[in-house]
């Protein structure tokens, strides 16, 4: 149903899925039309969910620039 919607926030665990040796490439290429099409948004896009856990500034930047790296190497 393309009315559907669902966002994603932590980075972590889709870069777990993604390298998952059970996640195929049919479903690698679904994720990527869902988020082509504006089914699925990515949200935040931090390693983790930033939280007042995270309070020293280097932290909080390492974790938002994690993903981008990885997103580069899977030449998404």
């Amino acid at each position: 149903d393309s009315r559907r919607k669902f966002i994603w926030e932590e980075m972590s665990y889709l870069e777990r899925w993604w390298r998952d040796p059970s996640t195929t490439d049919v479903m690698k290429d679904t994720f990527i039309n869902l988020v082509q099409n504006g089914q699925l948004e990515i949200v935040g896009g931090g390693w983790v969910m930033n939280d007042e856990a995270n309070s020293h500034y280097y932290a909080i930047i390492e974790q938002i620039i994690m993903p981008d790296i990885w997103w580069l190497i899977v030449e998404l």
